[in-house]
């Protein structure tokens, strides 16, 4: 119930400077609350924060058979293995989430698997700067920069930087598109701007 959410919340302000009292507030929600997705998604984001890789796996995992519908899971679980790299479970994953997906989300997910095994093209079909706020755009950075069009990846975050000027944009996804092609003193500030 609600105070098994509010263990989630606090468990999300501690990630930062206490991962290990993350864990125990996201072992205490999911103890309350068994049937909570959210439980496992943080307790996975706790061992991720603290680099135990195979323990965040078998927790997103975990939360994503819980409700294969669920995009949130789909898309948490797909995301942290992109993170640590295992491409293999990944390509098996992915066409088990396509119905948890529009077909455009679908696209960007398969996106990322086309990187990771070398088809930048096939990537960039996919992959656009604006899906969820930002958070894939310095993989479609990477794909440009791996057909040798710099300066298109530096349009795309020309274009990010201008829409933030807008209206909200994921300045992490900025930062992270910065760092892609290689211009560290704007990437640091827009990590700056995401903090704040």
């Amino acid at each position: 119930g609600s105070l098994a959410w509010g263990l989630l919340s606090l468990a999300v302000i501690a990630l930062d400077r206490d991962t290990p009292r993350a864990e125990q507030l996201a072992r205490r929600a999911i103890a309350l609350d068994p049937r909570q997705p959210a439980g496992p998604l943080s307790l996975s984001n706790a061992f991720l924060f603290a680099g135990r890789l195979d323990e965040a796996l078998e927790e997103m995992r975990r939360a994503w058979e819980a409700d294969t519908l669920s995009a949130a899971s789909a898309s948490v679980y797909l995301w942290t293995l992109k993170v640590t790299e295992r491409a293999d479970v990944y390509a098996l994953v992915l066409p088990r989430t396509r119905g948890a997906f529009d077909a455009g989300e679908y696209r960007a997910f398969e996106g990322l698997l086309r990187l990771a095994r070398g088809d930048a093209a096939g990537a960039l079909e996919g992959l656009t700067w604006q899906f969820y706020g930002g958070q894939l755009a310095s993989v479609r950075a990477r794909a440009l920069l791996a057909q040798g069009r710099p300066e298109a990846a530096r349009s795309m975050v020309d274009s990010m930087v201008a829409y933030a000027d807008r209206s909200f944009y994921n300045a992490y996804g900025i930062a992270e598109t910065y760092g892609e092609i290689g211009d560290a003193d704007r990437a640091f500030a827009w990590l700056d701007r995401a903090i704040e």
